[in-house]
């Protein structure tokens, strides 16, 4: 098994952390069906790495399209961000109902370091709204990533993530969002504080 240096696993690292993507900033509702939301966002972090912390910023625009009742699709990539396609299922409440549950399936792929990332996550999301123009939810997903031999090798680095949000404005809208990237036993990171932040724009 080839090993890089230390600098080339540091930087697999942060890619790999950058997961599909740092941040849920999204409520457990979908996307009516045949609308569209545009949004934009980003994630603030940091890599630990002895004796210092290195910070690492993420920014994706994101695309969703409501493809039926409860069901919608999104499309997310940017800086520090692999291109994922995810699919996001509401099977608790509706858009009128102030609480809603929803289960997503979302993969990404990137090519870097003479190698490939792949990785699937299962986001879980639950959302509390308040007069539509305020919503709170929390989420929660694991992530499972491999990635070839030649990139690190090493073993793949999956996490679990968990977190707070805080959704303003009812047309034109805000998140705010704090959690934590868990990694699962056998990794070689420590757990990772993310805050992000993002807008959104239905069509």
């Amino acid at each position: 098994m080839t090993s890089l240096p230390k600098s080339g696993l540091f930087l697999a690292c942060i890619m790999l952390l950058s997961g599909c993507y740092t941040h849920n900033l999204q409520t457990a509702r979908t996307t009516p069906k045949g609308k569209m939301e545009i949004s934009s966002g980003g994630s603030l972090y940091f890599i630990e790495r002895n004796p210092n912390s290195f910070p690492v910023i993420s920014y994706a625009p994101m695309f969703r399209y409501g493809v039926a009742d409860r069901f919608d699709i999104g499309i997310t990539t940017g800086l520090n961000m692999m291109l994922t396609v995810d699919g996001k299922l509401q099977f608790v409440g509706t858009q009128e109902t102030p609480y809603a549950m929803s289960i997503g399936l979302a993969t990404g792929v990137t090519a870097a370091l003479g190698g490939y990332f792949f990785q699937a996550s299962v986001p879980l999301v639950a959302s509390y709204f308040h007069e539509d123009n305020f919503a709170i939810s929390l989420h929660s997903r694991p992530v499972f990533s491999s990635f070839t031999e030649d990139l690190v090798g090493a073993g793949p680095i999956s996490y679990l993530q968990t977190g707070l949000g805080f959704r303003f404005g009812r047309t034109f809208r805000f998140t705010l969002e704090g959690s934590v990237m868990t990694p699962f036993e056998n990794t070689a990171t420590n757990p990772v504080p993310v805050l992000s932040m993002g807008i959104s724009y239905p069509l």
